[in-house]
């Protein structure tokens, strides 16, 4: 899950401020050069629309808002992958022994949730040292390139934080989800714990490792 560009304020040349009415005085402004019928482009009018949508919608735009995202997200769906990759992969990982199935998986969305915590406290940290590193510089030059390096890399951690938080919501929803489901580990057939059943255990539990950790990757996260 990425954060893309589209940045229907900067568009519309408004700020997050700007009230619904001027917003739609923008629209229709800049509606009037942008339009292809005055020598516009299609792909930019289209843009412009789109940019119009989603600040008159209030749930996108809050969506955006808090995330950086546009329409084309749909958490609720976005979730029930999420939740089907995770379920489907401890399922496929977890040895025949495993105790309790419902906690382990409860452990793997836990440790997904506590990681993605993580990456944001970071990415804020990060951003916010280098905000006040920014707010330290009392001279420029005339030919000032610094000051615009380091706010590009104040945005880009800021949009790593923005992502995790994202993450965050997609994968607590899709742990709502799952607990929605009970399994039974009464229904499942166990074999004797032999040395040689031992040893398919120890396997078994090492290609869950792993295949948490390409989940992971596949999901844009840190690997636990």
């Amino acid at each position: 899950m990425t954060i893309n560009e589209f940045n229907p304020y900067d568009i519309l040349g408004i700020d997050k401020e700007t009230s619904a009415e001027d917003i739609k005085k923008a629209f229709k402004s800049k509606s009037k050069v942008l339009h292809p019928d005055t020598g516009g482009s299609p792909e930019t009018f289209n843009n412009l629309k789109k940019a119009f949508d989603i600040l008159t919608d209030p749930a996108k735009r809050s969506l955006y808002d808090e995330y950086g995202v546009d329409d084309s997200l749909d958490i609720e769906n976005e979730a029930r992958l999420v939740a089907a990759q995770i379920v489907v992969a401890a399922l496929d990982g977890l040895p025949d022994c495993c105790d309790n199935i419902d906690e382990e998986i409860i452990k793997i969305f836990s440790r997904c949730l506590n990681d993605l915590e993580v990456q944001e406290r970071h990415a804020q940290k990060a951003r916010d040292k280098l905000q006040r590193r920014l707010d330290a510089i009392q001279k420029k030059p005339v030919n000032d390139f610094l000051t615009g390096e380091i706010i590009r890399v104040i945005g880009s951690h800021d949009k790593a934080m923005k992502h995790a938080q994202l993450n965050y919501r997609i994968h607590d929803t899709a742990l709502k989800l799952v607990k929605e489901y009970k399994f039974d580990i009464t229904k499942i057939a166990f074999a004797e714990e032999t040395n040689s059943n031992l040893l398919a255990k120890s396997r078994a539990e090492l290609k869950a490792q792993n295949t948490r950790r390409n989940l992971y990757k596949d999901l844009g996260m840190w690997s636990l």
